[in-house]
């Protein structure tokens, strides 16, 4: 009896219960599905696609517009404009709901494109008589931008105008100021050598003109005439002088003005510069902060799943206990 209990127990209960155990313990399956949970949790979702740099929506159109008035490129001056379009990219880039990244050449072509636009259908609604139409936000900030376009064109266009004149009346005085000297040093020449040749020919002194009387004086009037001579030549030298010194003075002014842009350059470089290494940082701590957090998780994970082996060993070794317990009573 004992013989066959035994038997009984090893041949019939003995092997439920091992299939008991493997059931408590767990097939390895569920182990791998664990491990696949964790890494898929870790690793993340899969990387989405990257977006085509297209312009859609009115979303888009208004943040470029902001981007691009809000740095001043729309008022830069000649010269400056690929700075404040940097700037503008970089106000757009820092936008969290941008479609995506752009540039200065980007934002640009495509403010200049939508400014365009929004003329256009400005003077197609300016042509109905009655009929109001809705302003939406874009319609707005573009209105102000536009109008602002225009004031600066035309205050840079008069500004033109008057130091164009004012460039203009200034030769035209210097180039009037040499033809009157040029033509009295040739009246001059005239007479001198039609006094030097009546001399020549034995003429009396008056007929001799402004070289003198015969005694090798000079008349009072050739003295006056000698003296008015002069007059004209220092005023004209002194105007001649001014003009000069108007134009050092304008190239002085220019340079000067060169110089301080350049240094405003060199500042706003150095401003950029500083914003892109602490946005840089940022993304290094974020980076940082990120991998941490990841690595942490994934040691809670491993913890979870040795503490699951070493529960399912226990358990293992509880039910072998139990098996051979079992096999100790039947006996």
């Amino acid at each position: 009896m004992a013989g066959r209990g035994g038997d009984s127990v090893n041949g019939g209960e003995l092997p439920q219960l091992v299939g008991v155990v493997h059931a408590a313990v767990g097939a390895p399956a569920k182990e791998v599905s664990a491990r696949e949970a964790v890494s898929e949790h870790l690793d993340g979702t899969a990387p989405p696609k990257k977006k085509a740099r297209k312009w859609h929506g009115v979303s888009a159109d208004l943040l470029c517009v902001k981007a691009v008035t809000t740095a001043g490129a729309h008022l830069a001056e000649w010269g400056k404009g690929e700075k404040m379009y940097d700037k503008a990219a970089s106000l757009f880039n820092e936008q969290p709901g941008r479609p995506f990244d752009t540039d200065a050449k980007n934002i640009k072509d495509h403010f200049q494109l939508v400014v365009k636009k929004f003329e256009k259908k400005d003077k197609s609604e300016a042509t109905l008589s009655g009929i109001s139409v809705e302003q939406t936000e874009l319609d707005e900030v573009l209105s102000l931008a536009a109008s602002a376009m225009a004031d600066s064109n035309s205050k840079a266009d008069a500004a033109k105008g008057e130091q164009a004149k004012k460039d203009e009346a200034l030769q035209r005085a210097g180039e009037a100021v040499r033809s009157a000297a040029q033509a009295r040093r040739s009246a001059r020449r005239a007479a001198a050598a039609a006094a030097e040749d009546a001399s020549e020919e034995g003429g009396d002194a008056s007929d001799a003109g402004d070289k003198g009387s015969p005694a090798g004086k000079a008349s009072p009037a050739v003295v006056r005439r000698c003296r008015r001579d002069e007059e004209e030549d220092e005023k004209d030298q002194a105007i001649l002088d001014l003009i000069e010194r108007s134009a050092k003075d304008k190239q002085a002014a220019e340079d000067r003005r060169c110089a301080a842009e350049e240094r405003r350059l060199v500042l706003e470089e150095k401003r950029l510069e500083n914003e892109q290494r602490a946005r840089e940082e940022a993304a290094e701590q974020a980076a940082a902060r990120h991998a941490t957090d990841s690595a942490a998780l994934a040691k809670t994970a491993a913890d979870a799943v040795a503490a699951a082996a070493a529960d399912r060993l226990e358990h293992a070794k509880t039910m072998e206990l139990l098996a051979a317990l079992v096999r100790r009573l039947d006996k």
